[in-house]
């Protein structure tokens, strides 16, 4: 009986069986009555060594023996191990016949379907005889690698315990406590966490999980002091909160944690993007497990949780950055979030898929880089409100019934504008540059649109119009323009135009006369600024800058790659649109 071992819970019927089999003290391992998962792993770890070549275990253990199955729950355990014990030939015994067992716990509702293990190889099922137990003993085997896959995982079975929040909830621990472990982040310390990857279903669902080889030396770094940064997560809890807030160091992270029965959180998620400004939300897909996390229902990726709160912070404000955060890896579900508006998603990893370090580190990296491309677009926020800004004023236009400043026609080209024009922004990147200036194009029609709607003309002058009385912009006879051309010198010596001030100029014999007698957008719309809209000079040298910017580009940017349209350019243009708007 050489390294045979017993589990002994020091009832008389056991210590019978221990004393025929003659096994000494020290091959005798004691049973403690356990309810938690994590006692029983800790158990196993500490107790069955590698020198265990034989085990012999009661069904039977504890002080409730007519109702306890605790030896099963115990093997299974064992067979779960990462180390060859698992592989350890097991001997049941037990007063009851085996069909009696297996009645007992399909009676019971047995999820972990814990009579499956009986039968399976390496395994045997005795009554407390001990000639049949030295027999069994001499010619049961251990498993082998290959016995183990083959003849005892795909024979059986388990299933989440749905009370402690199901295959949901050990997920969002898995990917969580994945993450933290393959970027040696330490950032899980609470023991609920660690020991939920003890319990049974866990242990059953990575027990073919690659291990982790260490961390890695070349991580994407996240540019992401002084961020604000939002975690939506009904799961929060569960270590994302802990491993995201080591993640964005230096970053202003919050997060918000639903409540997965009553989804109270709602609201109270979307009041708090609009109220506050986030440089980054984190949103997870499925925020009521209890409703979406169905196999027996298809629910469209849309009709989610999380999908319908994006919706709702994309309708708020198409700029602020949101990352969804979802377990599904379906490429359709992923093509849907981005059609959404989503700027980006990250796998959480499930332990139902068999992924590597290497993808772990992959897919971090690419969210890393998602992320610093979500700050570096902090500037759509911006340029989203005050869009909305002259939205709202193009709404109350339309809603005149006469006497309008702009006609509808009008109105809805602007909007087009708009819509283009945010569209373009929303795409430009380091690597697609060009659609800044797509964008800056779009919202310089509405200036020129504005130029050609608010200034109309007689036999005698252009006057820019105006509800409270028309106001005069340039007479035709004797020539007399009411803004005055301010020019300086460039550096060839020659002058060019900086701006316009408000002042009566007759046009000299160096102007170009046609200018004034046919005026162009660019004057068109700086005497509206100046005599309509009450702006400073120094705005209109700005504006005035942006138009010979335009035209530089667009004449020459093919020779001339310095000559770019930048984000800034196309801000401080819709920062003059907005204030236009806001006057008119």
């Amino acid at each position: 009986m050489e390294n045979t071992y017993i589990i002994s819970d020091n009832s008389d019927w056991i210590q019978k069986i221990t004393k025929q089999l003659e096994l000494p003290n020290n091959q005798v391992l004691f049973y403690q009555e356990w309810r938690e998962d994590f006692l029983f792993d800790d158990w196993v770890s500490i107790n069955i060594k590698p020198d265990i070549s034989y085990l012999i275990i009661p069904i039977e253990l504890g002080s409730n023996r007519f109702n306890s199955f605790e030896g099963l729950r115990l093997a299974m355990h064992i067979r779960f191990m990462k180390s060859h014990v698992r592989y350890l030939p097991i001997i049941f015994i037990s007063n009851r016949e085996e069909w009696q067992i297996r009645q007992m716990l399909r009676d019971n509702l047995d999820k972990n379907h814990l009579d499956y293990l009986i039968g399976t190889k390496g395994t045997d099922f005795l009554k407390p005889n001990i000639s049949e137990i030295k027999a069994v003993l001499e010619n049961i085997k251990p498993l082998n690698e290959e016995e183990y896959k083959a003849q005892f995982y795909d024979h059986i079975h388990l299933l989440p315990l749905e009370e402690d929040g199901g295959k949901h909830s050990l997920a969002n621990i898995w990917g969580a406590l994945r993450l933290n472990e393959v970027l040696n982040l330490n950032a899980i310390n609470d023991k609920n966490l660690t020991n939920r990857t003890k319990e049974l279903y866990f242990k059953y669902l990575r027990a073919f999980h690659e291990e982790s080889k260490g961390s890695f030396e070349y991580l994407q770094s996240l540019q992401c002091i002084g961020k604000r940064i939002l975690l939506i997560d009904d799961e929060a809890d569960k270590g994302w909160n802990d491993v995201l807030k080591a993640i964005f160091k230096g970053a202003d992270f919050q997060f918000i944690d639903f409540n997965n029965k009553t989804f109270k959180y709602k609201k109270e998620s979307i009041k708090k993007v609009k109220d506050e400004n986030w440089d980054l939300i984190l949103l997870d897909l499925r925020l009521n497990p209890s409703e979406e996390d169905t196999s027996n229902k298809l629910i469209k990726t849309e009709n989610y949780s999380g999908a319908k709160i994006l919706k709702k912070i994309k309708r708020h404000n198409a700029g602020i950055q949101v990352i969804m955060l979802t377990a599904s890896n379906k490429a359709w579900n992923m093509k849907k979030l981005l059609d959404l508006g989503a700027d980006g998603y990250y796998i959480k990893e499930s332990p139902e898929f068999n992924f590597s370090a290497e993808f772990t580190h992959e897919s971090y990296d690419n969210f890393g880089k998602e992320c610093n491309t979500c700050f570096e677009r902090h500037y759509l926020r911006k340029i989203f409100e005050m869009d909305k800004v002259i939205q709202k004023r193009l709404d109350l236009e339309n809603g005149i019934l006469s006497n309008a400043t702009l006609n509808r026609g009008a109105v809805n080209l602007i909007k087009v504008y708009l819509k283009q024009a945010f569209n373009a922004i929303y795409k430009y990147s380091q690597t697609q540059k060009e659609y800044a200036l797509y964008s800056f194009l779009e919202y310089y029609k509405i200036a020129e649109l504005l130029g050609k709607e608010l200034i109309d003309d007689n036999t005698t002058k252009f006057f820019i119009k105006k509800k409270s009385g028309n106001i005069d912009f340039i007479i035709k006879t004797p020539l007399l323009s009411k803004v005055e051309p301010v020019k300086e010198a460039s550096s060839t010596g020659k002058s060019f135009l900086k701006g316009y001030k408000e002042k009566d100029y007759t046009p000299i014999k160096d102007d170009d006369e046609g200018f004034y007698k046919k005026p162009t957008s660019s004057l068109r719309f700086s005497g509206l600024m100046l005599l309509r809209f009450g702006f400073e000079e120094v705005s209109v040298e700005t504006f005035m800058s942006l138009n010979n910017l335009r035209n530089t580009v667009v004449a020459h940017s093919a020779d001339n790659s310095a000559s770019e349209i930048k984000v800034e350019n196309v801000i401080s243009l819709l920062e003059i649109l907005e204030k236009v708007f806001q006057k008119l």
